[in-house]
């Protein structure tokens, strides 16, 4: 296949031209022009006219795309020059870096696949070739090559020696032309991360800035497909942040975690990887049959990794050092913006919960007695502590007929507005139903029902109702889960009012039990939620059940407003430095 120049040549077959003065006059053109582009027009003239040849070609190699530029001649003579791509695996380009000196190929000599890809970037039909590398201390600066249609002359001998002799001459001019094009690589790569870093600073659409970096990136690291990948907080779950060349169906079939998969134990371990033959290696997760070289970087800010940077492709080695250190680049550039995102989410989610909170106290507030009630034979007190995240109590003074008053006390799962809103569902249905009924386990279980009908799976109520008759001075009740109020007798005896049955919203056709008590005067009645109990102080003790009935016992001998107020202190002298988890709700009376 190869006709290399050896010392053997003959000497008949050298151009009729000193070869001295060809070179000079070589040298001479060449320094005479300025531009990248003016120099390569003149190396392709210098060198049809040495060889003879239709069409002439320069390779040089992108040692950061891994392929190799081709420069030529235009279609016809007098035209700018025109340039093309091939990869560096392709038989000519791959002899052009190999071959030890001038080789001269004819067509039937290439590969069909070979031939048809050279015969269309030429745009002729080919003949014959005739290609020469250019090297400097052992590097590949690329090659400069002719060729013939298939109806021209096939180059000889003669036409071997000549480009053998002019390879040396031609080499600074060679490695000029490469550091050139990398001097413009370098200054592309600079323009498209400043690019990308103003649109970094300008913008809080991650997506549209990822997919921005994604696009750039293929204009100087030629990839198939890649992605932008992000550890979810406080998970193994890796989720994918912006892709590009991966089928539609490419998320719901690649469900990456941390430590699995290159991309996985890129985010793990902090470190980049360059995979030559995904094909070979097990931990090459696949997600393109096609794939067959890898490069991934981490994406870190500070100290921590926050997710992956992943480019793919269909060759065989094809990434380098140098694809690193530019994705890196880039990565560096994702991992601020995905920060700076992830801030002003947290910033705006705060704002929002800010406003959440101050619309959940204001209907909170709706919801509340705007004082005590003055009952006959009765002192009652009572209050609401909120917590800053407003939770779900409720309490209510509810008149039914003349010496009759519905009490309630409750409690709703969750906090904020959802929690808000359901017991302002509790409460409307709870006042309609006293309206419509007597019996207190009736009036319950419909309750139930429509906050089963209305509120989400997961959530309840908890609830204490009964209805005090202050001429009889009994209290008939029945308790829907909630925390048992503590009723103390004169005489020191506690009693727990426990009767009922569930908590509300949560069951269908749960049914209610009632029970009635009676006071004697100085008796006392507390209800309470269960932020007096869950109360903690810094050591994360709950203040819990049996410190209130105590407390209780010991308050026991004041007004309803003093028991009240001695509760609060109790319970605030108990959480010392801590903060109220919940909100604290009480209702306190006393049969005088």
């Amino acid at each position: 296949m190869e006709k290399e120049l050896g010392q053997s040549t003959p000497e008949s077959f050298l151009p009729p031209v000193n070869a001295a003065a060809e070179v000079q006059r070589v040298l001479e053109r060449l320094n005479a022009v300025g531009t990248s582009d003016e120099l390569a027009e003149a190396m392709l003239s210098v060198l049809a006219e040495l060889s003879s040849a239709e069409r002439t070609a320069l390779f040089l190699p992108d040692r950061l795309r891994g392929t190799v530029s081709v420069v030529m001649t235009a279609e016809r003579p007098g035209e700018s020059v025109v340039s093309g791509r091939l990869a560096a695996s392709e038989p000519l380009p791959f002899l052009a870096s190999t071959a030890g000196g001038a080789v001269s190929i004819t067509k039937d000599e290439l590969e069909a696949q070979t031939q048809r890809g050279l015969e269309g970037l030429l745009k002729m039909r080919l003949g014959s070739a005739l290609c020469t590398p250019v090297r400097s201390a052992g590097e590949y600066l690329g090659a400069f090559c002719a060729f013939n249609s298939s109806g021209g002359s096939a180059f000889t001998e003669a036409h071997v020696a000549a480009c053998a002799r002019l390879a040396p001459a031609v080499t600074p001019y060679f490695r000029m032309l490469s550091l050139r094009r990398e001097l413009s690589r370098n200054v592309l790569e600079k323009e498209m991360l400043f690019d990308v870093g103003k649109a970094v600073g300008s913008s809080l659409d991650v997506q549209a800035v990822l997919d921005s970096i994604l696009d750039a990136l293929s204009r100087v690291i030629p990839y198939d497909a890649g992605g932008v990948y992000l550890l979810r907080p406080g998970s193994l779950d890796i989720e994918t942040l912006a892709t590009r060349g991966y089928e539609p169906a490419y998320g719901d079939k690649v469900r990456l975690k941390l430590g699995e998969g290159l991309v996985g134990l890129s985010i793990k371990e902090g470190r980049e990887f360059v995979v030559a033959d995904t094909k070979k290696d097990p931990r090459y997760v696949e997600a393109r049959p096609s794939v067959r070289s890898e490069v991934v970087v981490p994406l870190l800010t500070g100290d921590s990794v926050i997710g992956a940077f992943n480019l793919e492709s269909d060759r065989l080695n094809a990434f380098t050092d140098d694809h690193v250190d530019l994705l890196s680049a880039f990565a560096t550039q994702a991992a601020i913006m995905i920060e700076r995102a992830r801030l002003s989410e947290e910033l705006l989610r705060r704002r929002w919960l800010v406003e959440e909170l101050k619309i959940a106290r204001q209907i909170q507030a709706t919801f509340l007695p705007a004082g005590c009630p003055l009952f006959e034979g009765f002192d009652v007190c009572a209050t609401n502590i909120s917590y800053e995240e407003v939770g779900g109590d409720y309490y209510d003074f509810v008149p039914i007929v003349e010496h009759q008053t519905g009490i309630a006390i409750a409690d709703v799962s969750g906090k904020g507005i959802p929690a808000s809103l359901i017991m302002a569902s509790f409460r409307a249905s709870l006042r309609a139903e006293i309206r419509n009924n007597y019996a207190i386990r009736t009036i319950l279980a419909k309750v139930n029902r429509l906050l089963l009908e209305s509120v989400e799976s997961g959530n309840f109520v908890t609830a204490f109702y009964g209805v005090l008759d202050t001429r009889a001075r009994v209290l008939t009740y029945s308790n829907a889960g909630h925390n048992p109020p503590i009723l103390v007798r004169t005489d020191g005896r506690t009693e727990l009012l426990m009767e009922g049955g569930t908590v509300l919203g949560a069951l269908p056709g749960i049914t209610f039990k009632e029970r009635r008590v009676s006071f004697a005067s100085g008796d006392l009645l507390v209800l309470y939620t269960d932020g007096v109990t869950d109360a903690m102080n810094p050591e994360r003790d709950q203040f819990g059940q049996e410190r209130l009935e105590e407390l209780v016992r010991t308050v026991a001998g004041r007004d309803s407003e003093g028991v009240m107020q001695g509760i609060i202190d109790g319970v605030t002298a108990f959480r010392g430095e801590a903060r109220l988890n919940d909100d604290l709700t009480l209702v306190v009376l006393r049969a005088r």
